[in-house]
């Protein structure tokens, strides 16, 4: 990687408030930025096994009814199970790919840098995730891209480096996406293809994540607690490296993953679906002074056509009244970028 600019050991936040978190960490500071100091609670447990949903036993009919089960159980006590037998060779190049393009020069990779801030017309890019005055930053740089549908589609807009690794690796989970939102809506009573017919036009956009090593990994976050504004939302990453925590129970938990697996967690999406049975659970990553680490994230979500509306499923609304209002997915998205919304603030903005 060639050398990036030396910078003092203490960093004003004015003069470096937009910098990627790669230049800083590569600066030699020994200290965070006040901007991205927060208060870091210990995990009560470190190395929990989430639960584990085998797709090879949900495409067998003769164990499909068992392991359904075992993803209801999964999504009503966690939001959050990981998945094996998934059958995609993509997960290797995806991660290989995001790594080359991250140990590019700097100004290779300024090619591709988005301007600062966030807004649905401007979520594509490389860059820092949170750049904002009035909030936490992250200790993490980003590339985000939109993968589906089509005609939000810009392959302009994805580094060369990567596209090849994208294509695939978008082409591929499309059809586990497709098919978990089936097996969720089958454990939920609904038809099968409830959830996918609601979300209208399949949707969908990648995050790559990239960690550096943090000087003072007490004091930031890689990704502040959070719950996704998503239907559902699919994580890979590379092991060996936990930095996943979940919060089960008031407590945070460290996330200990099954190599090879993908972990996927219930979005604020599904949650209003099933009328509050599943619940998008809070989240976060931290980070470490020793080592680095590449995430790819995979965001489904309804359609933005004005005419997809998102409501609790009326069968679920016979015995329990509906918790959640109608919205419009571009509505939601629009809140969920632009308010300052710790936590699971965003979706209970939508309770009726």
């Amino acid at each position: 990687m060639a050398p990036q600019a030396q910078a003092p050991c203490m960093v004003d936040d004015q003069e470096y408030e937009n910098e990627l978190v790669q230049v800083l960490a590569e600066s030699g500071i020994k200290q965070v930025p006040p901007s991205f100091v927060q208060t870091v609670e210990d995990a009560a447990n470190q190395g929990d096994l989430i639960p584990v949903i085998d797709m090879a036993a949900l495409r067998a009919d003769s164990r499909r009814e068992l392991e359904l089960a075992k993803l209801a159980s999964a999504c009503q006590e966690w939001g959050f199970f990981q998945v094996i037998n998934h059958g995609m060779a993509s997960t290797r190049s995806i991660l290989k790919s995001a790594r080359d393009f991250f140990e590019l020069p700097l100004e290779m990779k300024r090619t591709w840098q988005k301007v600062p801030g966030q807004s649905v017309s401007n979520i594509e890019g490389y860059g820092r995730y949170n750049t904002s005055s009035q909030t936490i930053s992250d200790w993490v740089d980003v590339l985000v891209v939109y993968t589906e549908p089509p005609s939000c589609k810009n392959i302009d807009k994805w580094p060369l480096q990567l596209r090849e690794g994208i294509e695939s690796y978008s082409d591929d989970l499309k059809e586990l996406v497709l098919e978990m939102n089936c097996a969720i809506s089958d454990t939920l009573g609904l038809s099968g293809d409830y959830i996918n017919k609601m979300c209208g036009e399949y949707s969908s956009a990648l995050r790559i994540n990239f960690y550096p090593p943090c000087p003072e990994p007490d004091k930031a976050l890689g990704v502040s607690p959070h719950s996704d504004g998503s239907t559902i939302t699919v994580l890979c990453e590379d092991s060996g490296h936990e930095a996943l925590q979940v919060r089960k129970n008031g407590d945070w938990v460290s996330v200990k993953v099954v190599p090879n697996s993908l972990i996927v967690n219930i979005g604020d999406i599904v949650q209003v679906i099933s009328n509050g049975k599943y619940k998008s659970v809070e989240h976060r990553a931290v980070v470490s002074s020793e080592h680095d680490r590449i995430s790819a994230v995979m965001f489904n979500y309804p359609s933005m056509n004005s005419h997809v509306e998102i409501f609790p499923a009326p069968p679920l609304c016979k015995d329990h009244p509906a918790l959640y209002k109608s919205f419009t997915y571009y509505e939601y998205l629009s809140f969920y970028l632009n308010q300052k919304a710790p936590g699971k603030a965003r979706v209970d903005s939508l309770l009726i």
